[in-house]
């Protein structure tokens, strides 16, 4: 996946802190949220038991963006790859 994101042109940035980045969020268009287990895999579609849980709630969208606007920003615990 990350390869495809290069390919298009799309910025990636990785984790470079201590712990793991483990979140399974999704935000569109600041109105909906998803979470669960859900990876965006074919593996995760075709033989894994996940959870995806779909929020339709713009202010906990809101909320959400934030959090990862503050982490997208973060140049210390999260570099840009190329």
């Amino acid at each position: 996946m990350v390869e495809k994101f290069k390919k298009a042109s799309i910025p990636i940035k990785m984790d470079h802190h201590s712990g793991y980045m483990h979140l399974k969020v999704t935000i569109a268009d600041q109105k909906i949220v998803t979470t669960g287990s859900f990876n965006y895999s074919a593996s995760a579609v075709r033989r894994s038991d996940e959870v995806l849980v779909v929020i339709p709630d713009d202010t906990m969208a809101k909320q959400w963006t934030n959090v990862f606007d503050d982490m997208w920003e973060d140049d210390k615990n999260f570099l840009f790859i190329n």
